[in-house]
């Protein structure tokens, strides 16, 4: 699914809402994509986490 974050949201406060709500409702294996909406330092961090730590990624 792809995750749309708020204007208030990070991308990895988007992600984890994202996953909890999915990993209550999902009985198979899944995969989420978070989608930047803007661009700042927090971006960038946050990116380079989901990548490292979630395997995250899609251009």
């Amino acid at each position: 699914d792809l995750v749309i974050p708020t204007k208030e949201q990070t991308l990895l406060e988007a992600y984890k809402q994202w996953r909890e709500r999915a990993d209550a409702k999902v009985c198979c294996d899944y995969g989420l994509h978070v989608a930047i909406t803007h661009w700042n330092e927090q971006v960038a961090a946050d990116m380079e986490t989901l990548a490292k730590e979630q395997d995250n990624y899609k251009l």
